[in-house]
């Protein structure tokens, strides 16, 4: 080929890097940049400035790595510069831009007003008319100076500063590098055969030859730019027509709200880089932007209001789309039920409190999350969702999902109609990106990287720098306009994200993908940073507990106040931790020393707010004691009252029964009795109360009536008989609540993932200290010491009068680099599926390893337990802190920690301390449900007001107890109480709610509480129908 022989593809690409060096016509260097470090990311108008500055120097390194920093410095146009001429600031502060984070990035203030960001990619800054005068202007640039090599202990200064210029540049000259770059790359990536091919490199070729390129660049250049532009533009429309295939292109910058930089960076960022997409709408009528994530909204609402205000004209103009659904990109594997809803109940009402109803698109927006729960689609669609996108579940290892676009149908039916992006990532030929740089590349791979050809012509590309924010430039947004009409490639198409599922929703014969999304990587993050996930399931049972006590202290007393405002600012802390780098455990340890502090001072007002609603349930309640089960199951099981009994007391039920108790080192243990969402007044009195036998314990030996659990000297079970069914829970030999350590360096990603062959060496404990640290008529309990590796445990192992489950309450001060845990429990249970607790019901997954789809999944997310069964028995493995699980051949394994060494070299290093607990049970999942519930919902006992006459109260009953009852709460915009729950069993059932109080009216609504269907009530009882893993929300007023 003659274009082959003659290089013609690398040599145009040297000479469009020839004409970038001469787009300017005309420029003054700037007096070098004056420098102050500041001491943290406080946003500008907070920041107190100081008088000493250290004067810079051009063309040499300044400041180090991840530093907040001010430089000052000035500009004034000469008068012998036409005004109308095109002005910029070109400000190249660094050097690499194309080394992630590695660059400065600073939002740039003109005589103390706002302007626009300069970063990595956005360097040349035209100024508007309102900034072109001959007088002198002052700016100052507020910013970071990015990660360098700060991560891997070097902190040495990389920034490069080169001459900061204010010029005017060759408009004619960068709309021909324009149209030639998008030529070059078109002919580059086109196949051979292509006819649209050699006519491109033709008039390429011939285009270039019309430029005068000759040193130095100037006049003579600039005389043929017109010409050659002309030319060009003309040689393309008669080089053939466009595919007929379009591809939306939509602009956006991810911006992790944590990761490798603090919340408090964040804020910063999200001003940086929504300054450029409101500098650049400016510009270019045409771009259209899409950002999901109120909490950033909600940072800028508050640190730079004018801002918000900026972007409400947008949004209002079309140019800016808001979408997304949830408060952040939330991880969706380890969020519990309520916080999922939560998460679209904040962003959702957000935007309709600052944008208008109904101004956000309905797209569930998680473009980088780790994998996607069955129920996903119903919460989704419970909130107005109906669309889906990401690109995350093209990263799988294994397995690849065959489709693009299709409805992704949940646990319940309910289906959202789903896109994954076709990009593919620069370098990364297969991997798809939500940071495209709008290259004819990107366009033209967008299509040939679809696997859906048959059935539609559209693709969706996301565009714009990301991850640490920035977003479009110019030359995507200018390339763009280019390939909107291009010979031989898809039409591009600047739009909002809307438009492309609105037109795709139209393709006929998509098809269905019935089950989770399970990605195949990054199965670490279950259990990375061990902290965060046991504070924030903490902080969920918390505002669990706190929103039922309180509402029904709000029927009770109509003067008490529902902390309505402080409960939405602690939901907010609760779903802005489950941002998808947060919670999972991906992120620097800056990020959870902070949200450890969050935790606690969230857990410090809801325990105030807390302990008012108690004070009038108590009132109501009467009793000595009151214990108040915030759960939706019943109990029947052994709780600890942190009080003790006098010599000679006893409880009693206000009907006279006997409440059995046992008195230990931290407290005194209670069995009694709880209806589902109930006060239980207790009455103290001295009595003669027959003893109880007491349990069996020795140093070798748990046993009860249902239960003989063995030990042998390493502290290990080898015996779990079970006495009621006669049967033996263990295999012959084996070994039950075994600690297994695994070497855990995966190729890449620490802390995110765990590779398929970290197996290929076992370590277990070896030696133990066992003693019975307490014996009574309602628990046993042996104290194990272990000391492995270079850590130690401490574990307390309970059983209990009338129960078939074993608590571990588990202390472990973990000292291991690289190093996976896991507790391993045997069992005799043969079963092709286990079952997993996941948000709004459960599923199942295989045991075994037929396909690569089965072996890829050897470690999977679950909620309160993973569960082994036969028809008639069954063994549930629980937990109140933990995600991750594996199960195979009949073993059962929860992954306890990790310490991964990145991006935290410390991560998990310390104390950890949680319960995790073994029950047996006939073959009823509903057993199981219901013990999940109370080891993470524990009931609340308090002193009561020693009145005679006590008031046991149920503020809900449902049935059948298929029926549960996840949340009750106050309505979000009136005094209703709403009550959400879902069928738990796959059963289809007429449900009925029986309430403390007669019923006025009662509506199912949305999660948004906004539609409303009535309610068939009678009296103090509603009923309603309901579908397998059916979530109902529902509104009830009092009469």
């Amino acid at each position: 080929m003659h274009h082959d022989h003659r290089f013609t593809l690398p040599k145009i690409a040297n000479k469009i890097t020839l004409l970038k060096s001469a787009i300017f016509r005309d420029s003054r260097t700037l007096a070098p940049p004056e420098y102050q470090p500041l001491a943290d990311a406080r946003p500008f108008d907070q920041l107190l400035i100081g008088n000493t500055w250290e004067a810079l120097e051009y063309n040499a390194h300044w400041s180090g790595n991840r530093r907040d920093f001010l430089l000052k410095m000035t500009y004034q146009i000469p008068e012998s510069w036409s005004l109308v001429a095109p002005i910029a600031l070109s400000l190249p502060l660094g050097d690499n831009p194309d080394s992630f984070q590695a660059h400065p990035e600073a939002l740039i203030y003109v005589d103390g007003e706002p302007f626009t960001t300069v970063d990595a990619r956005h360097q040349l800054l035209f100024l508007p008319d309102a900034l072109k005068d001959h007088a002198e202007h002052t700016l100052i640039l507020h910013g970071w100076t990015g990660l360098g090599g700060a991560l891997w202990g070097d902190d040495r200064p990389s920034l490069y500063l080169r001459p900061c210029q204010l010029v005017i540049t060759d408009e004619d000259l960068r709309a021909f590098i324009t149209l030639a770059q998008a030529t070059h790359e078109a002919a580059s990536i086109l196949n051979d055969d292509a006819p649209a091919k050699v006519i491109l490199l033709n008039a390429l070729d011939n285009a270039f030859k019309m430029l005068d390129t000759r040193e130095p660049l100037g006049s003579a250049l600039r005389d043929g730019v017109g010409r050659a532009l002309g030319f060009l533009q003309n040689a393309l429309k008669v080089a053939g027509d466009p595919l007929d295939v379009t591809i939306y292109a939509s602009g956006h910058a991810h911006i992790d709200t944590a990761w490798l930089w603090t919340l408090a960076q964040t804020r910063n960022k999200a001003i940086r880089s929504f300054h450029t997409v409101s500098y650049l709408m400016s510009r270019y009528p045409d771009y259209r932007y899409v950002q999901s994530q109120p909490q950033l909204y909600e940072y800028i609402r508050r640190d730079a209001p004018e801002l918000f205000e900026r972007i409400k004209a947008h949004v209002a103009a079309g140019q800016w789309e808001l979408l997304g659904g949830m408060w952040v990109e939330a991880d969706c594997n380890m969020s519990g039920a309520e916080s999922l809803m939560r998460q679209f109940i904040l962003g959702r009402r957000f935007f309709e409190e600052h944008f208008g109803t109904d101004t956000d698109s309905p797209v569930l927006w998680l473009p980088d999350a780790f994998g996607f729960p069955y129920s996903l689609p119903q919460i989704a669609r419970h909130a107005g969702i109906e669309y889906f996108f990401t690109t995350k579940m093209r990263w799988s290892e294994h397995n690849q999902i065959p489709y693009d676009s299709f409805w992704w149908r949940g646990i319940d039916g309910s289906c959202l109609l789903a896109h994954f992006s076709s990009t593919p990532e620069y370098n990364r030929p297969h991997v798809p990106t939500y940071n495209a740089i709008a290259s004819a590349e990107n366009v033209l791979m967008t299509w040939r990287e679809m696997r859906m050809k048959d059935v539609q012509r559209i693709g969706l590309m996301s565009y714009g720098y990301g991850d640490g924010g920035g977003g479009p430039n110019m030359d995507m947004i200018e390339a763009l306009s280019v390939m909107a009409d291009f010979p031989a490639m898809p039409r591009a198409r600047m739009s909002r994200v809307i438009d492309f599922f609105d037109d795709l929703r139209h393709a006929d014969h998509l098809p269905v993908w019935d089950g989770e999304l399970y990605l195949e990587t990054h199965q670490g993050t279950l259990t990375s940073q061990a902290g965060v996930k046991r504070d924030m399931r903490r902080a969920e049972s918390t505002l669990h507990a706190l929103e039922f006590a309180a509402i029904w202290a709000c029927l009770l007393d109509p003067a008490h106040d529902y902390p309505a405002e402080s409960l939405v600012e602690m939901w907010r802390t609760v779903c802005l931790n489950q941002f998808h780098d947060i919670l999972p455990g991906s992120s620097i340890a800056e990020v959870y020393t902070e949200s450890a502090g969050q935790f606690n001072a969230l857990q410090t007002t809801a325990n105030i707010h807390l302990s008012d609603a108690l004070d009038v349930l108590v009132r109501h309640a009467g009793g000595d004691l009151l214990i108040v089960n915030p759960s939706s199951c019943a109990r029947n099981d052994v709780l600890l009252w942190d009080g003790h009994l006098d010599d000679g007391e006893a409880l009693f039920t206000p009907s006279g029964e006997v409440v059995p108790t046992q008195t230990t080192e931290s407290g005194t243990l209670i069995q009694a009795e709880l209806p589902m969402y109930s006060l239980t007044p207790l009455i103290r009195r001295r009595a003669q109360v027959a003893p109880r036998p007491a349990l069996i314990a020795a140093s070798d030996l748990l046993e009860n009536d249902h239960l003989r659990v063995s030990f042998d000297v390493n502290g290990d079970i080898v015996s779990i008989y079970d006495k009621t069914r006669h049967r033996q829970v263990l295999p012959d030999y084996a070994c039950a609540n075994q600690f297994q350590l695994f070497e855990d360096r995966p190729r890449f990603y620490d802390a995110w993932n765990i590779d398929p062959s970290f197996d290929d060496r076992l370590w277990t404990t070896e030696s133990a200290d066992i003693r019975v640290a307490e014996v009574g008529a309602l628990r046993a309990t042996l104290e194990i010491r272990r000391a492995f590796m270079n850590s130690t445990a401490v574990q307390r192992v309970h059983i209990y009068r009338d129960s078939r489950r074993i608590d571990f309450e588990t202390r472990i001060d973990w000292r291991e680099k690289q190093m996976l845990l896991k507790v391993a429990f045997p069992t005799n249970i043969h079963n092709n599926q286990a079952t997993y607790d996941i948000q709004w019901g459960h599923m199942q997954r295989p045991t075994h390893q037929n396909t690569s789809w089965d072996q890829a999944r050897y470690e999977v997310p679950a909620h309160h337990w993973a569960d082994l069964s036969e028809d008639d028995f069954g063994v549930s493995l629980l937990n109140d802190c933990k995600y991750g699980y594996d199960v195979r051949d009949g073993v059962l394994r929860l992954t306890l920690l990790k310490s991964a060494t990145y991006p935290d070299a410390h991560a998990d290093t310390g104390e950890h301390a949680f319960t995790y607990s073994l029950l047996l049970h006939d073959g009823d999942l509903g057993a199981v449900i219901a013990a999940g519930y109370a080891l993470n919902h524990a009931p609340l006992i308090v002193a009561g007001t020693g009145q005679t006459d006590p008031t046991p109260a149920s503020l809900v009953l449902a049935a059948p107890d298929n029926v549960i009852v996840e949340t009750i709460k106050r309505e979000e915009d009136g005094e209703g109480l709403v009550v959400r729950l879902y069928e738990s069993r796959r059963r289809r059932a007429r449900f009925t709610l029986t309430f403390d109080f007669e019923i006025g009216s009662a509506w199912r609504t949305d999660a948004l509480e906004r539609e409303r269907a009535a309610v068939h009530i009678d009296g103090n009882t509603a009923q309603c129908n309901i579908r397998p893993f059916e979530i109902i929300t529902m509104v009830v007023y009092p009469r």
